[in-house]
């Protein structure tokens, strides 16, 4: 395969990476190596698809101001290649081959960051309570306010992995607030089958909703599509899936259970009684 033209080997790759399931891009990274003669043809050519993949699936960096990790985002990115913290008020540079951190500089002072830091204060308390290993950010951007989080849970002595991504824009002016949920679900013991959903919004709320109304907004959005998915899913349990399992065996009867359950305990006696 390494043989064959450049631009289809970096287009084969590519859609592989963008595809890769939660917490297994590095396998996938590792298993395209083939299609390349070394790892710096490999970086250059896909770096363009893993900035793509990190800002699509939220992904989390370590920084050196802050404990916390800072997500990777449309919303956070200024210019190519380079992000916010509106946490932290840095600005950096990120290679995104190796997620390594370059180039901080401090924000400069905003006039909506206190109304940012509402937005902050509601969001954090939210994750808290549902999303307890989630991170979440607030951006201030000319369009409004984005209000960003991500979870990830990671099984693989189970086979699972799963993502669940939340982007909302609060625009103060107009009372619009929209919003898309993506869910990434990726379960692989004796088989491989993804979950990918993706759900938007839009609420129209009062003008002068505060910081904890857009919040909660959110909030009850959400909620309401993980109790539709919830049942969506019982639903298939009992009628979809149903209809996959055989009524009956290949012999076209029922099997009698207490009949063999019998001539078990009648074989094993029969084989103590053997000289």
């Amino acid at each position: 395969m390494a043989d064959a033209p450049e631009a289809d080997r970096i287009e084969l790759a590519t859609s592989l990476l963008v595809q890769a399931p939660p917490g297994e891009l590095a396998d996938v990274l590792n298993d395209v190596r083939v299609l390349f003669d070394n790892d710096e043809e490999l970086q250059e050519a896909l770096t363009p698809a893993l900035a793509k993949y990190n800002k699509d699936q939220h992904t989390l960096v370590a920084v050196p101001w802050t404990d916390a990790k800072v997500i990777l985002c449309d919303a956070a990115e200024i210019d190519e290649g380079r992000f916010i913290d509106p946490i932290g008020k840095k600005a950096f540079a990120i290679d995104h081959v190796d997620l390594s951190v370059s180039a901080e500089d401090d924000l400069p002072e905003d006039d909506h960051e206190a109304d940012r830091e509402a937005l902050q204060t509601g969001l954090n308390a939210y994750l808290k309570s549902h999303y307890p290993n989630g991170t979440g950010a607030v951006y201030a951007r000319d369009d409004g306010f984005h209000i960003v989080l991500v979870d990830s849970k990671y099984n693989p002595d189970n086979f699972w992995t799963g993502r669940w991504r939340s982007a909302w824009t609060w625009n103060a002016d107009e009372g619009h607030l929209t919003g898309v949920v993506r869910i990434l679900v990726h379960y692989y013991e004796d088989g491989n089958v993804q979950l990918a959903t993706e759900q938007p919004f839009d609420v129209t709320l009062p003008a002068d909703t505060d910081a904890a109304g857009v919040v909660k907004a959110i909030r009850k959005a959400e909620g309401h599509y993980h109790e539709a998915l919830n049942a969506k899913y019982a639903e298939m349990n009992e009628s979809a899936f149903r209809l996959l399992r055989r009524a009956l065996p290949l012999t076209k009867a029922k099997v009698d259970w207490n009949k063999i359950a019998k001539y078990k305990i009648g074989s094993e006696l029969a084989g103590k009684h053997e000289p």
